[in-house]
């Protein structure tokens, strides 16, 4: 069993993935327009491939104190952004990442990341300050 902070922590991570995902304009600023104040973000093949890899963390959601609801939510992400991953193969050449943005299916994306945050409750930590 997990630590109350071990679980935190494990859940912090991911849903600072999920918080990444469903900023367009923090991507836009990030991956597009490279502005300096972004720079720590990763680039978008980076971030799809680390909620990809981390996906196994949710084998253990309930030890995690994630509920069903929340489970179906994020791998329901986890299957489009694979999709998504798998059609597009994802460069992050900064021209790239203005299409890929700009697609209804990044913005499917997009909505699903923030309908999570809200599940989980997140507030997206601000960085800027």
């Amino acid at each position: 069993m997990y630590s109350d902070a071990d679980r935190k922590l494990r859940l912090e991570g991911f849903l600072e993935k999920v918080a990444d995902l469903s900023d367009k304009e923090l991507q836009a600023k990030a991956w597009v327009r490279l502005e300096e104040s972004v720079r720590w973000m990763m680039d978008m093949s980076t971030i799809i491939g680390e909620f990809l890899d981390h996906v196994p963390v949710l084998a253990d959601y309930r030890k995690l104190g994630i509920t069903e609801e929340q489970l179906q939510l994020l791998m329901e992400l986890y299957g489009r952004l694979r999709l998504f991953d798998e059609f597009y193969r994802v460069d992050c050449l900064p021209e790239e990442a203005e299409q890929l943005i700009a697609l209804p299916e990044w913005q499917a994306i997009i909505d699903l990341s923030q309908e999570i945050l809200r599940a989980f409750d997140y507030k997206t930590p601000d960085y800027t300050s």
